[in-house]
């Protein structure tokens, strides 16, 4: 994969191109069909396929948001690579960027080679300062030099459209079984593991600690069934969300117990899948009642591995 800043890093001669823009949080059901379209089209139309997203995310520069990234940056790359896209332009958004003239825009920074030849949209794409852009004005930009375009519909799922808002709102409400539904795939987290407080060590049920990114969405604290991922292999586990009341904690951590494996993870990427939420955090009276009830856990998620 070749992650680029501006088009015009492409060495003369090479393609002739197709070109997406969008931020593309979440890489949900509609993302994936728009991209898998967007793929064979380019491949019956002989041109190479470009993915253009914006980073930092808009809303990180132009809002005070909390963090809200379904997929922060590293991982967006790997699902654009097991799209089997092999340029990613990353283009840098500011506050200049985002009140700059649309016609300028599309001139300078979407088709700034002569051998672009296509422009593949979301049905709703708009852009501009306050969004104020839609496809009108790519259609009579296109009509006029000559480029084709392509506005992809919605998708919709169990009656509503898919969009990354509603996979934000199920997250946040615990709801993962839906929230993958809806992504067509498991949420998951990576990251490298750091030291935590060694409690979990100390009670006989060790846990790797992940250090997440700070503009990455949490999913509602509690406990979960997961598969963690490390390297090649793919581990049973759990992974509790949360601030671990019973020993007073307030910062939010992700930790995850791995079924029957003992190697040292520190400083190595772990990847944590969640298939289903076992239950709320709680504060346990003691250390014992904590043991029992995370015993239970582990059970009840290799049950459902069992099936």
């Amino acid at each position: 994969m070749r992650i680029l800043s501006h088009l015009k890093e492409i060495e003369e001669g090479q393609g002739p191109f197709g070109i997406t823009l969008g931020n593309f949080d979440g890489f949900h059901l509609g993302h994936s069909q728009f991209l898998k379209f967007m793929s064979q089209d380019c491949m019956e139309l002989g041109l190479t396929p470009i993915i253009i997203t914006f980073k930092p995310h808009p809303r990180l520069v132009l809002e005070n948001t909390k963090p809200f990234l379904i997929t922060d940056y590293h991982e967006k790359r790997q699902l654009f690579l097991e799209q089997g896209f092999t340029y990613i332009l990353e283009l840098e958004f500011n506050r200049n960027l985002s009140v700059m003239n649309t016609t300028d825009f599309l001139n300078d920074y979407l088709f700034c080679l002569n051998n672009i030849e296509k422009i593949y949209l979301g049905h709703d794409f708009s852009f501009g300062k306050n969004k104020s852009t839609g496809p009108d004005l790519v259609i009579k930009y296109c009509s006029e030099n000559k480029k084709k375009y392509h506005f992809q519909g919605e998708y919709i799922f169990s009656g509503e459209n898919v969009s990354s808002s509603r996979v934000r709102n199920l997250l946040a409400e615990g709801n993962i079984i839906e929230a993958n539904e809806l992504l067509g795939r498991e949420f998951f987290m990576t990251g490298l593991v750091v030291k935590g407080y060694g409690r979990g060590k100390k009670i006989g049920i060790p846990t790797a600690n992940l250090n997440f990114s700070p503009q990455k969405l949490i999913p509602k604290k509690g406990v979960y069934i997961s598969i963690a991922e490390v390297g090649e292999r793919e581990i049973y586990s759990i992974t509790n969300i949360g601030v671990n009341p019973t020993f007073s904690n307030e910062q939010k951590t992700v930790e995850t117990h791995l079924f029957d494996f003992d190697s040292d993870l520190y400083g190595k990427e772990v990847k944590i899948r969640l298939l289903k939420r076992l239950r709320d955090e709680q504060d346990f009276k003691g250390v014992d009642e904590l043991v029992l009830q995370i015993k239970k856990d582990i059970q009840e998620a290799k049950e459902y591995f069992k099936r």
